[in-house]
């Protein structure tokens, strides 16, 4: 395990044909999915916000860090999918599993859903380039990029919320992640469809408390928040 603080790699040429980043075209576009998701948030912080997806999309063209490369699809599947759960966080300092990029850990963080922000991959590659983001953003002390598996996330970093997006299962995310979180905390997957089979496999001492719809605006198909919470 190992926090990671370090710069991104020498530039050289991307690995493939970035689309353009359009910014006037994709604040409208995030402001009009901010209203629709009834938030109220400041111009301030979706410019941020935009500051962000414009440092992941051009890491994204040599790293690799998502399968998402159109900015439009990137407002609607990493913004706005990631502010869709701003309602549901209550802690101060979050763990996100598998963060990839930093989503949805970073855009929370820049929206206020919390002060600080863990964010967790065994992929090092992603790790590194998430911490280089978040200095650029000047977040560097708010946001903690580990290189680890959460089932090793060392104590200091545990959390009340331990969130993760796509994550391969309920009950993998219960045994895996169930260490990271503080007692009376919650777990919180961002799912699809509602994973009826998952739910009746969640293991002990885990249990489901609630399974709410989420709306992403501009996305289509079905999207929930399920919590798990110690019996």
């Amino acid at each position: 395990m190992s926090e990671v603080n370090s710069p991104w790699p020498a530039p050289r040429p991307p690995k493939r044909i970035a689309l353009p980043f359009e910014r006037p075209a994709l604040l409208a576009r995030l402001q009009a999915g901010v209203t629709e998701l009834g938030l109220a948030l400041d111009a301030s912080v979706l410019e941020r916000l935009l500051d962000y997806l414009a440092l992941l999309h051009e890491a994204n063209q040599i790293h690799n860090l998502t399968a998402i490369r159109d900015p439009n699809e990137m407002v609607s599947k990493h913004l706005l999918d990631s502010l869709s759960v701003l309602p549901y966080i209550s802690a101060e300092r979050i763990v996100d599993v598998g963060s990839g990029g930093g989503v949805p850990g970073i855009p929370l963080l820049i929206a206020g859903a919390c002060k600080r922000v863990v964010l967790v991959d065994c992929i090092g590659k992603k790790m590194r380039v998430a911490a280089e983001i978040a200095d650029k953003l000047g977040l560097s002390e708010s946001v903690v990029a580990l290189h680890t598996r959460i089932e090793d996330l060392p104590a200091p970093y545990r959390s009340d919320q331990v969130i993760a997006r796509a994550f391969s299962s309920l009950q993998s995310l219960a045994q895996q992640a169930g260490l990271a979180v503080l007692k009376g905390g919650q777990l919180l997957a961002m799912k699809g469809k509602v994973p009826q089979e998952e739910l009746a496999g969640v293991p002990r001492p885990w249990g489901v408390v609630s399974v709410l719809p989420l709306h992403v605006p501009f996305v289509e198909g079905e999207r929930c928040l399920v919590t798990l919470q110690r019996c």
